[in-house]
């Protein structure tokens, strides 16, 4: 497969409408048009913790052409500012003539630059995985369990340059980490969606695990399964893709619909009896994550306060719903308990939308924010009620539950 030198499209990308005239708009541009009077984002000089620095190693004259080498030592600190941020909306990319599949040559010519590789150096080991660049401030994504040991990371971009990066922050529960290219001007890869994304659906994963051949690596497969729970150590992931197996060294990397979109992040692969499979945080959760990190510096937890599981069929069916979760216990002081909330109680509905298990349920919370007001529609003793609560802050010691 042949490449261009600066793996750049050859058409510059369409002009940004204003935000107001989008149907999609970036975490930080809901930060940036927020009504006056909003409390402005910390400074770094208002953080607690000292944050580590760039160090900086002077290449030879031998490899002065790759310019200076920067290495970040793996740590969160202060954000940007003073730049241009640029997000790319739309791109084209021709279907296959033959069978109106992706072009997958062509998506992967596209977006070779978005992708970067990265060399994590960890306690004991170095592995290689990928990075996926979504604003052209040098806003990167990529895997939590990737870079989750790493003591120094280095990122190689695909025409063999190397950059600096900075830990803007990491989330175990979703699998997201997010960092901090030095530098400007970088080709971001176009954001898609993964809420219009369905089973059956052809999908491409693409990671740069290694520069031998100078190019990247790809996976064609199509979408298996959605809204999946998957075990990783003493974390569940919920509401993962599975997907095609993903390539060695492509964790972290993108994994795009038909258009080029970028529709989720990949995460790991899970033996099965049916085989290797792969998994691929959404993008609307990376997204959502990203977008605290940036603007907090954390994740916000919400607490709903129960410990339950997926309500049994033959419940489901007698209540004449297609699933829920029963609460089996209840936390206290927590908001369910002051709502009113019992053991036994089947969760339905929230926020009038129907509630198909424990971990639906829990997906739903993610996506609120402490002191939202939720309605549950609950199923008890044969009686359907509704309940009305306030949610809160998860507490620090409580586990990842609804």
């Amino acid at each position: 497969m042949a490449f261009d030198d600066d793996g750049r499209d050859d058409e510059p990308p369409s002009p940004l409408l204003p935000p107001d005239d989008r149907l999609w708009r970036h975490p930080s541009e809901r930060v940036t048009t927020a009504a006056a009077g909003a409390p402005p984002r910390p400074s770094s000089s208002a953080r607690s913790e000292p944050r580590p620095v760039l160090t900086a190693l002077a290449a030879s004259t031998l490899t002065a052409v790759l310019g200076v080498v920067l290495i970040a030592m793996v740590g969160p600190g202060p954000l940007r500012t003073d730049h241009t941020i640029v997000e790319r909306e739309a791109r084209l990319v021709p279907m296959s003539a033959t069978d109106g599949g992706p072009d997958v040559a062509g998506l992967t010519e596209a977006l070779r630059a978005s992708v970067a590789q990265l060399k994590v150096v960890g306690t004991n080991a170095v592995t290689y995985g990928s990075g996926v660049i979504i604003r052209s401030d040098g806003t990167m994504l990529t895997s939590h369990r990737l870079v989750a040991d790493a003591r120094v990371l280095e990122v190689v971009m695909h025409d063999g340059r190397r950059v600096g990066a900075r830990l803007v922050g990491s989330d175990e529960e979703t699998d997201v980490a997010v960092f901090d290219l030095e530098g400007d001007g970088f080709d971001a890869a176009v954001v898609g969606s993964s809420a219009v994304l369905k089973v059956g659906q052809p999908v491409i994963t693409m990671g740069t695990p290694t520069l031998a051949n100078n190019g990247p690596v790809v996976s064609v497969g199509v979408i298996n399964a959605l809204g999946q729970t998957v075990a990783a150590g003493a974390t569940r992931l919920l509401d993962m893709i599975q997907t095609a197996p993903i390539a060695a060294g492509c964790a972290g990397g993108a994994v795009l619909d038909a258009s080029g979109s970028l529709v989720g992040i990949a995460a790991r692969n899970i033996a099965t009896d049916a085989g290797m499979v792969g998994y691929a945080t959404p993008i609307d959760v990376a997204e959502l994550v990203a977008g605290q990190l940036l603007t907090d510096g954390k994740v916000h937890r919400v607490w709903l306060g129960i410990d339950g599981e997926d309500m049994p069929a033959r419940a489901a069916r007698e209540a004449g719903v297609e699933g829920g979760a029963v609460v089996r216990a209840v936390q206290p002081g927590s908001p369910a308990e002051r709502s009113g909330i019992v053991p036994t109680d089947m969760i339905v509905g929230f926020n009038g939308r129907p509630v198909a298990s424990i971990s639906a349920l829990k997906v739903a919370l993610r996506r609120l924010e402490p002191n939202d007001r939720v309605e549950l529609d609950v199923v008890r003793d044969g009686q359907r009620v509704t309940v009305r609560t306030s949610l809160a802050v998860r507490p620090a010691a409580q586990p990842p539950q609804s």
